[in-house]
């Protein structure tokens, strides 16, 4: 998300002695097949880096569990369910789109796309870049494979098996604590047959050290390190901006506001936003200490921005609920 500077030029705007670090949301696609444990790895990389992710889930079926799960077990996550679609197939323009709109709204360093198994990665991983710029950029996919169905899959569904493992940069083997080490080192030989270029990983990833996952979490699509975008001067200050924001009434807003001046989310010291709480559009202000709270009429679009020092920003965002939705389905022929 491009971070902008603003002003005092005109009405919701903010006067801002500083500029801010640009932003740029890395994309990182988990992939495999049904059941290999793609949820597990999240949760386990979610503990183990300690990052802020946002989550986008897209299920094969009509209810997702994963979901339930994930909120369940991790603090640092948001998820926004896609179960009506196939981020693969028919649903390209709505899949982009999302993208789009979740770096705009949620502004998360790293999303995580949690494919459906069933699904091409090759495909998953062209539609992502189509929008790929500098401020949202691809990490090297991972594809986690379940070692004790591995030749089973392989040979009933040969072409969505061999793309997940094909297109991966990083593949890691699941459920082999039971199995012998030479089954492992076959699986591992056939692994690097289809997939000369991968980093293969045989032993328990939940035992890897924190630098591994600092280092899954910043090579690019050609395995180098992505370098932050250039920074201005801030001296400390940060920012977040989110759109297509809600309340449920004007009373989470209050406790909100006051959840900022007391300290609660960081070092709140300017804040702005105009917003719907519950039937109603509210517009609020925050200098330091204070705050302030005012009718508006309705706007198009809200939005909400805080400003101050080692803010909380995924609290922050887990305050507001987001008025997003993908629009297309899936055509069910493309699953197939």
């Amino acid at each position: 998300m491009i971070t902008k500077k603003y002003t005092d030029s005109g009405p919701g705007l903010l006067k801002i002695p500083v500029s801010f670090e640009t932003k740029q949301m890395k994309v990182l696609v988990v992939s495999g097949f049904l059941g290999a444990g793609k949820t597990t790895f999240i949760k386990t990389m979610a503990q183990c880096s300690g990052q802020d992710f946002c989550i986008l889930e897209n299920e094969y079926g009509e209810v997702d569990v994963d979901t339930a799960l994930l909120k369940e077990e991790t603090e640092n996550i948001n998820v926004w369910e896609m179960t009506e679609g196939c981020i693969c197939c028919s649903m390209k323009q709505s899949f982009a789109s999302s993208l789009l709109t979740i770096s705009g709204a949620l502004d998360p360093e790293y999303l995580i796309v949690e494919a459906t198994g069933v699904g091409l990665l090759s495909n998953i991983l062209a539609n992502i870049s189509q929008i790929e710029y500098d401020r949202i950029v691809l990490l090297r996919p991972v594809t986690i494979v379940d070692a004790g169905t591995y030749f089973y899959y392989q040979n009933k569904f040969d072409t969505t098996f061999q793309d997940q493992i094909q297109a991966a940069g990083t593949i890691l083997l699941s459920k082999g604590e039971h199995m012998s080490v030479r089954e492992l080192e076959e699986i591992r030989r056939d692994l690097r047959r289809m997939n000369p270029a991968a980093d293969i990983v045989t032993e328990p990833y939940s035992e890897k050290p924190f630098r591994w996952w600092k280092d899954l979490l910043s090579a690019g699509m050609d395995g180098r390190k992505i370098s932050a975008p250039g920074k201005e001067s801030s001296a400390g200050w940060e920012n977040i901006g989110l759109r297509n924001v809600r309340l449920s009434s004007p009373e989470e807003l209050l406790y909100l506001l006051w959840e900022a001046i007391s300290g609660n989310l960081g070092a709140v010291v300017r804040g702005k936003g105009i917003l719907p709480c519950g039937k109603e559009w509210l517009r609020f202000d925050i200098t330091d200490s204070r705050f302030s709270i005012t009718g508006t009429e309705p706007s198009k679009e809200s939005s909400v921005v805080f400003i101050g020092m080692q803010l909380k920003k995924n609290q922050i965002r887990r305050s507001f609920q987001f008025r997003i939705s993908s629009e297309q389905d899936c055509d069910q022929s493309d699953r197939k």
